[in-house]
């Protein structure tokens, strides 16, 4: 498998069957439920699908855990991952809004080595491949160089709990904006691009396919990626269940860890 230029067919593939559906309710029309137990759109279908086909036709070497389809043996006895999510934002999609992109990230020996991001909206691809950087649209890109929490524009996500929105209270009030897209996979590679100095999800839902091909993104763009109190981060082994994550660059990661922690202390 050539796997960023397979990527990229895959996602011109993609972007042309998803022309019609974009802003309708035909492509919002709810056709199962997906492995990750939320509700399959008729446009998520016909994505995956289209990947889906594209990976037997050129028989690759993977198995493939995907968010509407789950566990796919691509070739039986595979050791190789592939993390996917076929439509990351499906609602900016369905709403006509030009956020939401595809999500792909190849692991081997329980690594993941190529990440790949690309708008569906408007064609800007982001790679990574580990050890030798990340990319956007073919140039070298990597994370800001903001070091004062009141200059940073951070992507953040809570719950709708009360609890989880005071614990925040501090750190939104640190920083100088915030920022939500509705596209996990996009912000984690606009964090990469210097774009958005931080990306935080404090809601435990975030799973490896959302987050796999972002995270690597950000690494390989020198950023730095944990959970929220500053651990190594980890995802539990079924795309049912989430994880809560703090990606940023350098110089914020442990301010921000720092600010929310300090209000934890405090409750």
């Amino acid at each position: 498998m050539d796997f960023f230029n397979d990527c990229r067919n895959i996602s011109d593939d993609i972007t042309i069957a998803m022309k019609p559906l974009i802003g309708t309710r035909k492509g919002g029309k709810v056709v199962g439920m997906g492995a990750d137990g939320t509700p399959t759109t008729y446009i998520d279908k016909v994505a995956e699908d289209i990947i889906l086909a594209y990976l037997h036709e050129i028989e690759a070497n993977v198995i493939v855990i995907s968010e509407e389809a789950g566990i796919v043996e691509i070739t039986p006895g595979a050791e190789d991952i592939i993390y996917l999510d076929p439509i990351d934002g499906t609602f900016n999609a369905l709403s006509n809004i030009p956020i939401y992109a595809l999500s792909v990230a190849y692991a081997s020996k329980g690594t993941v080595i190529h990440g790949f991001v690309s708008n569906l909206a408007t064609g800007e691809i982001f790679t990574a491949h580990k050890g030798r950087g990340a990319t956007k649209d073919g140039k070298s890109m990597n994370t800001s160089n903001i070091t004062n929490l009141h200059e940073a524009s951070c992507a953040v996500y809570t719950s709708q709990k009360e609890e989880e929105i005071k614990e925040m209270a501090p750190f939104f009030s640190s920083i100088r904006r915030t920022r939500h897209f509705g596209a996990s996979a996009l912000e984690l590679a606009y964090v990469a691009a210097g774009r958005l100095d931080a990306y935080i999800d404090i809601r435990e839902t975030l799973r490896i396919t959302d987050a796999a091909a972002g995270l690597l993104l950000c690494t390989e763009a020198g950023g730095i990626v944990s959970s929220p109190d500053g651990n190594v981060l980890s995802f539990p082994d079924t795309i049912q269940s989430g994880a809560s994550i703090i990606a940023s660059n350098d110089y914020l990661h442990d301010k921000i860890i720092g600010v929310i922690a300090q209000n934890g202390e405090e409750k």
